[in-house]
């Protein structure tokens, strides 16, 4: 009985699309990889023919050998992709969060530096694991162009609109912070005009001893989240004072509870390990002959695995000769829709093996294949 089943896999596989290419609430609890670099080859016949898998539209869904209760989830979308997912479930849960107010400028820079700390970065939205941290401005309504901006006062050290600035007076007395002005321009800043934020700036500003909020007007409004925590860890301030460091703010974080229902794991992301599980399902895949992959291929696919690097805009993947994230790519087109698949599946129990020649498989077909399955033996009937 097992060809048929094999038959209307194959036959499954090429008339679905299984994955949508759009951000799932269970993507910060898997780690994914599209398996794209050229010479890998794959043949899923001597998987198909394991005991305890399941068959679910287009995919083949497994418990983890590294810890069973994970799920494994293969499909081909032009590529092979491997998915390892810790279940979620519906329950109260508490978040925290903080808002801070920062005054720094944001240019591609602090893109860049985020991702090479591990972030995924999407406009000024910045994701990591259980980490949510979004920048948004908070705009003025003075200007539209540098050119409705000029300077006023008796030193020139006045940024204001071009209005203001032939009325403005003020005491002629030289300050050492004017030396600093040296280092920017005014213009029009997120609707202000104003002594533009560059870092060498606001760095001039703090070393003459001023604070830079009684000369910038432009602010941006800082959202930190860190999900599914009860009590902030030494860890977290580390991981999220680092990324606000970088983005030029130093303020004290002060963290707020927020209980919600929502969709959670089953078990705690931080005391699993994503690199040794993608290994050893790359490795368990290879050796059954399903894969035909290198060593080296599966030492650089781990090193780069942690939970969250999943979905679209974070698989894996081979992009600009090596193993990286998408978002990390050079030319990297992020989506930005939400999917409400939890990617929840009722896998078998224990982690599949390979039959003996002689011992019939538990596969399960589930959705469109029982459909069809009906259809091939009703057909078979008929030219009884």
């Amino acid at each position: 009985m097992r060809r048929p089943y094999i038959l209307i896999f194959f036959l499954l596989l090429s008339i679905l699309r299984p994955v949508s290419a759009c951000i799932s609430p269970a993507d910060p609890y898997a780690v994914e990889v599209e398996l794209n670099k050229p010479g890998i080859t794959f043949d899923l016949t001597p998987l198909l023919r394991a005991e305890n898998i399941l068959l679910d539209n287009g995919r083949i869904v497994y418990r983890s050998h590294y810890d069973p209760r994970l799920i494994v989830i293969l499909w081909n979308d032009t590529y092979l992709h491997l998915r390892i997912q810790i279940p979620l479930e519906l329950r109260n849960t508490t978040d925290l969060k903080a808002e801070v107010e920062i005054i720094a400028p944001l240019d591609d820079s602090v893109r860049e530096k985020a991702k090479s700390l591990g972030w995924a970065v999407d406009g000024w939205r910045f994701t990591k694991g259980r980490y949510l941290v979004e920048l948004s401005p908070i705009q003025g309504g003075e200007c539209r162009s540098d050119a409705d901006c000029a300077t006023g006062g008796c030193s020139g050290e006045i940024c204001t609109t071009r209005k203001g600035a032939k009325e403005i007076v003020s005491i002629c007395v030289y300050r050492e912070w004017y030396d600093c002005l040296k280092l920017t321009t005014c213009g029009c800043y997120n609707g202000y005009c104003m002594w533009k934020p560059t870092p060498e700036f606001l760095s001039c500003l703090q070393e003459k001893g001023l604070d830079p909020k009684k000369i910038v007007k432009a602010r941006y409004n800082a959202i930190v989240l860190i999900m599914d925590r009860e009590e902030p860890t030494d860890e977290d301030y580390r991981e999220i004072e680092t990324l606000l460091s970088v983005i030029g703010c130093h303020a004290e974080l002060r963290f707020e509870p927020v209980k919600r229902e929502g969709l959670r794991p089953i078990a705690d992301p931080y005391s699993l390990n994503a690199s040794e599980a993608l290994r050893i399902e790359l490795e368990w895949l290879r050796d059954i002959g399903v894969l035909n992959v290198s060593e080296d291929d599966i030492a650089k696919i781990s090193k780069v695995a942690e939970f969250g690097r999943a979905g679209y805009n974070s698989r894996i993947g081979w992009f600009d000769g090596e193993w990286k994230p998408y978002f990390e790519s050079e030319n990297a087109v992020l989506v930005k829709c939400i999917s409400s698949e939890a990617w929840t599946y009722d896998a078998p129990e224990n982690p599949p093996v390979l039959p003996s020649s002689a011992t019939p498989t538990e596969t399960i077909v589930c959705g469109p294949g029982i459909m069809l399955l009906l259809v091939i033996l009703a057909a078979g009937v008929g030219k009884k």
